[in-house]
This record gives C-alpha cells, sequence and structure tokens, in this order.
C-alpha cells in the first residue's frame, strides 16, 4: 500500500538549468504549489524540517475528493507546458514529475483510499514507525502526544473507507490477510498502557527533561493510551473480525476489483512507468528469462561444467486467471 508519509516523500528537488525561460518558470510554479499543498496535507518528518508531525492525515471523503481535484487541476496545468519548450533538465524534472502526479490521480480515481492494507503493511501498522522515535526533548513528547490523541480519529476515518471499499468488493484477497489482526490484538487487549508500543518512547525521555516533567508526561501519555488509543485499536480489532475479514474477497486475480482491468493497467505504469498491456509486460518477463538461461548456458560451457546449476528453474508458463 502507500501510505501518507511514502505519498509525502516522493516530492522533487528540482535542478536549476542554466537558463531558464517561461516554461521553466511556469513548471517551477506548478510544482511548488502542489508540493506545498503536499506537504501540509501530508504530515510527515520531512514536511516538518525533522520534527514529528503532530498530527495524521484527514483521510475524510472530503478529504481524499480534494486530492483528486488538486492533482486532475495540477495535470491541466502541466499539459499546459509544453515540454520542447522546457531546458534539458527541466525537461527530465517535467518527465519524472508528471508520472507521480499521474499515478496519484490514479489511486485517488480508483479509490485506493477504500484498501488502506495488503499482506504486509496496513494504516495502523505504518504508524509504528512514529511509536518507535525515541524523543529527543520535550517538544518531541508534544508533538507525540497530539498525535497520539489524533489517532481515533485517523482510525474511524480509515474504518469508514474500508466499509466503502468492501460494499463495492475492494478488498485484498483473503488468502493474504491471515493474521492481519494480531498486530491491532497486541494493543487492543494489553494489559496496561506500559504494555503497548506507543508508551515506548516515553520509557525513555532524556534526563535533559526534569524528572517532575518526565513523570507528567508520561502520566498524560497512560492516561492517552488507556481512554483513547486502547479503545481505538478496540473498535478497528472488532471491525476486522466481525464485519472485515469474513468477508474479503476470495479471488486473487486484479480484474476480480471493480474496473479491474482498468486498475491493473495503472498499477503497471506505477510500478514500471510504462504504459503497457499486461500480455506484453508478461512476453518481455519471458524473453529476459530466456536471455538469462542462454548466459548461463554460455558461463556453464566456458567454465566446463557438466552438471546442471538450476534443477528447479522452473519454465516460466502464463498463471491462468491472474491479470
Amino acid at each position: 500500500m502507500r501510505s501518507f508519509t511514502t505519498i509525502a516523500a516522493i516530492g522533487l528537488f528540482f535542478t536549476a538549468p542554466a537558463f531558464a525561460g517561461p516554461a521553466d518558470d511556469r513548471f517551477d510554479a506548478v510544482s511548488a504549489k502542489e508540493w506545498s499543498w503536499r506537504q501540509q496535507s501530508f504530515q510527515s518528518e520531512e514536511s516538518n524540517k525533522g520534527a514529528l508531525p503532530n498530527h495524521l492525515p484527514d483521510e475524510s471523503l472530503q478529504s481524499q475528493q480534494a486530492r483528486l481535484a488538486t492533482w486532475t487541476e495540477t495535470l491541466k496545468a502541466l499539459d499546459a507546458i509544453r515540454p520542447a519548450e522546457l531546458s534539458p533538465d527541466k525537461q527530465e524534472d517535467y518527465g519524472v514529475y508528471r508520472a507521480q502526479i499521474e499515478t496519484l490521480a490514479d489511486a485517488q480515481r480508483f479509490r485506493d483510499f477504500e484498501k488502506p492494507l495488503n499482506s504486509d503493511s496496513a494504516f495502523w501498522s505504518d504508524l509504528g514507525y512514529y511509536a518507535r522515535k525515541p524523543l529527543r526533548n520535550e517538544g518531541d513528547a508534544r508533538r507525540m502526544l497530539s498525535l497520539m490523541g489524533d489517532l481515533p480519529r485517523y482510525f474511524d476515518q480509515n474504518i469508514a473507507n474500508m466499509r466503502a471499499g468492501l460494499k463495492r468488493g475492494f478488498t485484498p484477497p483473503k488468502v493474504t490477510m491471515a493474521g492481519r489482526d494480531q498486530s491491532i490484538a497486541s494493543i487492543a487487549e494489553a494489559r496496561s498502557p506500559a504494555d503497548t508500543l506507543w508508551y515506548e518512547p516515553f520509557k525513555g525521555l532524556p534526563e535533559t527533561i526534569s524528572a517532575d516533567r518526565r513523570a507528567a508526561l508520561r502520566a498524560e501519555a497512560d492516561a492517552l493510551i488507556r481512554d483513547r488509543i486502547i479503545p481505538a485499536y478496540g473498535r478497528l480489532l472488532a471491525f476486522m473480525r466481525k464485519d472485515y475479514l469474513p468477508h474479503l474477497r476470495e479471488g486473487i486475480a486484479a480484474q476480480g476489483w471493480p474496473d479491474g482491468k482498468a486498475y491493473y493497467r495503472a498499477q503497471i505504469r506505477a510500478y514500471t512507468t510504462i504504459d503497457l498491456p499486461p500480455e506484453e509486460i508478461h512476453r518481455i518477463g519471458l524473453a529476459e528469462v530466456a536471455k538469462i538461461r542462454m548466459q548461463m548456458d554460455a558461463i556453464m560451457k566456458e567454465v566446463k561444467f557438466e552438471g546442471d546449476s538450476r534443477p528447479s528453474f522452473a519454465s516460466c508458463e502464463p498463471i491462468p486467471n491472474s491479470m
């Protein structure tokens, strides 16, 4: 999945051309405006100049619609710029940046936010990055407490989005999600706040903070975890076990999702940066495997190796119903 930290981290630092022209200036203005909006919308350490964010992104439907509108307008502005009129450096920046914005807009258009989890990551587990950050001073601790206080709202918005995805059959495959509720249960069913990962940063508060302040910060964290965070994980766990996991889609093929073929094509663009049909991607893969096998055979012949170094090198056949 693409977490908000990942999305916020893919901005570009554009190089300054030797001779900037009007087209360069227009491109810089478009990209700077969008990047400023992105930093404000998706809180991260980068957008906070190395400091912990003090709140989590707004995942409401209204916010999702605003993201789509912003990236759609950004694409229109980019389309109004002729790449041939850009300096060589900016032409390269334009190509990379436009592909990024197309990927972000596609994710909104296909409503990826209704499926904020997969087999190895999820919106709740991604937050563990923050929970494991050391708190260097009282400012860090205050920002951590503020972020923690925002967690129930963030969870509830993601649950609402997942309900919408569930209703239209846009969920991860059931076979990939076995046991994904355990990381939620570890906090929802914790014996005390001190047993949760959210309390860990407060155990190691630096001695540059007075003993009284350290005690007060720990007491505030304890109450926040007990009264708000553990209940939020409890609501998420109940939703996952009762409503979500039992009703996940059975198939694994991308075409099984709503508008699945178009969605899969968009994923190809996102992960390969080229716009080719799945069949062509598969053909390229087969050709590359054949090339590698020929190279292996040539090396074996060159070193006079008489055995078989690749007995498990299975032939690559198309997987039925995988696209």
